[in-house]
């Protein structure tokens, strides 16, 4: 009886074996190169709207009454920043805790009509609308224009005698 269910048990056998092959679906081959490309290309597009998005922000700018005009580092944390308010121009002092108003140079002036009088050789900053009237930023009074490095490198110089002198 052993030999009558041997040779059943074994055509069936191996039928079975035969289906099994062919009915468990094989995984598809997936290359290196493909997997790399197709994370590149993610990383890419991602890339790619940053870089938008960040155009984007910058682009628009600050629309509104006040505005940053530029700023020069001091040393540390300390910054002088100039900024426009309603058509004034602030110079600031900021500080790690503090922010204060350090010159107040008045809303930009209208320049005249450079066809009119004929050419200059270099406007003044007072016709170029930066200040209504001179200012001085050394210690000996002179009523002499100079450039904000300068004024800056003049500052950190007498920094001491500047600060007695406000106390």
């Amino acid at each position: 009886m052993k030999r009558a269910l041997l040779w059943p048990m074994a055509i069936l056998g191996t039928a079975t074996a035969l289906h099994a092959e062919t009915m468990i679906p094989k995984a598809p081959e997936v290359s290196l190169w493909t997997l790399m490309g197709k994370v590149a290309l993610c990383l890419g597009g991602m890339l790619l709207a940053f870089y938008i998005l960040q155009r984007r922000r910058h682009r628009d700018g600050i629309r509104g009454p006040l505005k940053s005009l530029g700023f020069i580092p001091l040393g540390g944390k300390e910054r002088a920043v100039l900024i426009e308010v309603m058509g004034e121009r602030i110079l600031l002092g900021v500080s790690e805790g503090t922010v204060r108003p350090l010159l107040r140079l008045g809303k930009q002036l209208q320049l005249r009509d450079k066809r009119e009088e004929g050419p200059k050789e270099d406007p003044t900053p007072l016709e170029e609308g930066w200040a209504e009237k001179p200012l001085s930023f050394d210690l000996e009074d002179k009523k002499t224009w100079k450039p904000l490095p300068e004024v800056i490198k003049a500052i950190e110089k007498n920094f001491s005698a500047l600060r007695r002198k406000r106390a």
